[in-house]
């Protein structure tokens, strides 16, 4: 019981609330990070243009919207089926690009042999109440 009410104290304490607040400013630096990470780099994707663009794989809603769209890489001079990887940015559900960023992993997926379907999936803003 003593040794918890000197760590009260402690805390409660100048150097304590200090420390803390080194604490929660190291805790927010490791969560901010990764989310930077996820970030695209600026500018445009630096593969080709999809081999087909835009292909709705179901309804969009609402309508009008972005979400329910996909671009498809294809390897050039295919003979056979191939594995497709399907990507989607990052977005927590707050916007409905998610398949620009497929353009960054194309170059280097294409030449091992994988089709890459960058898809977009409806953002929060589109759903129903």
């Amino acid at each position: 019981m003593a040794d918890r009410r000197d760590a009260m104290r402690q805390m409660t304490s100048k150097k304590g609330r200090e420390e803390m607040r080194r604490l929660l400013a190291f805790a927010l630096l490791l969560i901010a990070t990764p989310a930077m990470a996820q970030m695209p780099p600026p500018g445009p994707p630096p593969g080709p243009p999809p081999t087909q663009a835009n292909i709705a794989y179901a309804p969009a809603e609402p309508a009008g919207s972005q979400g329910h769209l996909l671009d498809l890489y294809l390897p050039q001079n295919i003979k056979a089926p191939v594995p497709v990887v399907i990507w989607t940015g990052g977005s927590a559900w707050m916007a409905d690009n998610g398949k620009i960023t497929a353009g960054w992993l194309v170059p280097a997926l294409n030449r091992a042999g994988y089709a890459v379907a960058g898809v977009s999936i409806r953002s929060i803003s589109g759903a129903a109440p």
